[in-house]
């Protein structure tokens, strides 16, 4: 039964961070839904330790997201027990919840990827041009008033700084020191470099081979200001000038440095989530997606409207990735992304953050997105 949401909002006392409207359907009828995060207390147990403990200050960040809401009026309660509510809900988006094996980071991607690809069908906008400096990228850092240093690799960046701090006096290594992974020095006798805490690997300190520390951030702006913390800590002012540029879009310019780019490929391509121009006659082209931890190739659709004819195309497209392209990982369910206009995903996993995996990662994506133009330029799909 279709739902209006009314604008007539309850703040819902019984369920803190719960909205509840009073939605009226098309027939008349009155019934509340609930606006709720669809990741809760029960999760925690599963989810990376990691979660509850060093990065506890980043769950409303993590938790207030697009993906992680739904339409619903079940309380509180494990996912395996909402599978079957999803399951039988009125509600076309929160039905597709109850297709997922399990509530975790890669579910709330896809989940993530889809409603971002409904909205756009709706709210279509038309993509700007931006124009980039040439030497995006680069970073410069100094300590107090001593030289300047310049960096290409923002990883590199923070190693670099941790051990100038360490050569300046041996003793900061207990004031960069502590119990978190992500944001402390510790010692190499007991993580060796290249040891992976949960998704965390941890890197030598140049100099220093006796600490190793994770030297990753989420963008570049987060890695200057873990720079700056650290000097901080050692009672030392560390400067840092960066370009602002994201670093996805960084990354999207040395994919076409390095490989020559996709079909269609843009210099004002930011975003993880890009497709290349129309492969074939019918208008397919392939999607690329450049998450923090995983690259995903797929052929999606021309048409936004769904049909027995679109979903026969992606059938006959999933059933060749399989045949021909079974030496990678494939995901997703062959009936599911079909009938939503795509087909399954090749994807492997990187760290966006390691500029170190890059090369790697760009020729990845140039060879997966020629074998996937040779499916589509081949044997005609059913129309």
């Amino acid at each position: 039964m279709p739902y209006t949401l009314a604008a007539e909002a309850r703040t819902a006392a019984a369920q803190p961070g719960a909205v509840q409207y009073a939605g009226r359907s098309r027939a008349g009828g009155r019934r509340h839904l609930t606006v709720r995060m669809s990741y809760d207390e029960y999760a925690l147990g599963r989810w990376p330790r990691w979660w509850t403990t060093a990065l506890r200050p980043l769950l409303p960040k993590q938790l207030n997201r697009l993906d992680r809401l739904e339409l619903r009026t079940l309380a509180a309660a494990p996912f395996s027990a909402k599978r079957e509510v999803y399951r039988n809900s009125p509600i076309g988006m929160t039905r597709r919840l109850a297709d997922e094996a399990e509530w975790d980071e890669e579910a709330l991607e896809r989940r993530a990827e889809d409603l971002t690809g409904r909205v756009l069908t709706r709210w279509p906008w038309r993509e700007q041009e931006v124009v980039v400096p040439p030497d995006s990228g680069a970073f410069r850092w100094r300590i107090e008033y001593g030289p300047w240093h310049t960096e290409t690799v923002a990883s590199q960046m923070v190693l670099n700084v941790a051990g100038a701090l360490l050569s300046l006096d041996p003793t900061n290594a207990g004031r960069l020191s502590g119990d978190a992974i992500s944001s402390n020095v510790h010692s190499a006798m007991r993580y060796p470099p290249g040891t992976t805490v949960g998704r965390q690997t941890l890197r030598a300190v140049p100099g220093h081979d006796q600490y190793v520390l994770h030297p990753y951030a989420r963008d570049y702006p987060a890695s200057a200001e873990r720079c700056r913390k650290m000097g901080e800590r050692c009672d030392l002012r560390v400067e840092v000038e960066l370009d602002e540029t994201s670093l996805t879009q960084t990354f999207w310019r040395f994919v076409k440095a390095r490989v020559g780019g996709v079909p269609g490929q843009k210099d004002s391509w930011r975003g993880g989530t890009q497709w290349t121009s129309p492969v074939n006659s019918s208008g397919e082209s392939i999607g690329i997606y450049v998450g923090t931890d995983w690259l995903w190739l797929y052929i999606r659709a021309r048409e936004t409207q769904g049909s027995e004819r679109r979903a026969a195309r992606m059938r006959h497209y999933s059933w060749m990735i399989r045949e021909q392209m079974g030496d990678q990982e494939l995901e997703g369910n062959l009936e599911k992304t079909s009938v939503e206009g795509r087909t399954l995903s090749v994807r492997r996993r990187w760290t966006r953050d390691d500029e170190d995996e890059w090369p790697e990662a760009a020729r990845w994506i140039k060879e997966q997105h020629e074998r996937l133009r040779v499916i589509l330029a081949g044997a005609p799909a059913p129309r």
